[in-house]
C-alpha cells in the first residue's frame, strides 16, 4: 500500500482480498516508507508513520498479515521473498 495508504474505500485492498479469497492463498499487505522521495519531510514522514500504525492496528483484526517497512537509509532497500499471490506497487512512496 503506497497510493492509497487507507484500509476502508481502498478498492484495490478489497480486490486483494476477493483475489486472495479464490485463490485459497494468504493475504500479505506491504506498506512501505521511502526516506527520500521528493517531498519527504519529517512531518509527512510521522503522519505517514502514524498511519500505518492505525493499519496495523486494524489489519490485526482480519486474517490479513501486515508489514510495514521504512527504508533505514536512501537506497538501503532489501529484498524481499515471494511470499504473497500479487502485488501491486503504487507510484509515490
Amino acid at each position: 500500500m503506497t497510493a492509497f495508504r487507507r484500509i476502508t474505500f481502498n478498492f484495490a485492498l478489497e480486490r486483494a482480498v476477493e483475489w486472495s479469497a479464490e485463490l485459497g492463498k494468504p493475504l500479505i499487505v506491504i506498506e512501505a516508507l521511502r526516506v527520500d522521495y521528493p517531498w519527504a519531510s519529517d512531518r509527512m514522514h510521522r503522519f505517514i508513520v502514524d498511519g500505518m500504525a492505525d493499519n496495523q492496528r486494524r489489519i490485526a483484526e482480519t486474517p490479513a498479515v501486515f508489514y510495514p517497512y521504512i527504508e533505514r537509509a536512501p537506497g538501503r532497500q532489501r529484498a524481499g521473498g515471494s511470499a504473497g499471490c500479487a502485488g501491486v506497487r503504487g507510484r509515490h512512496g
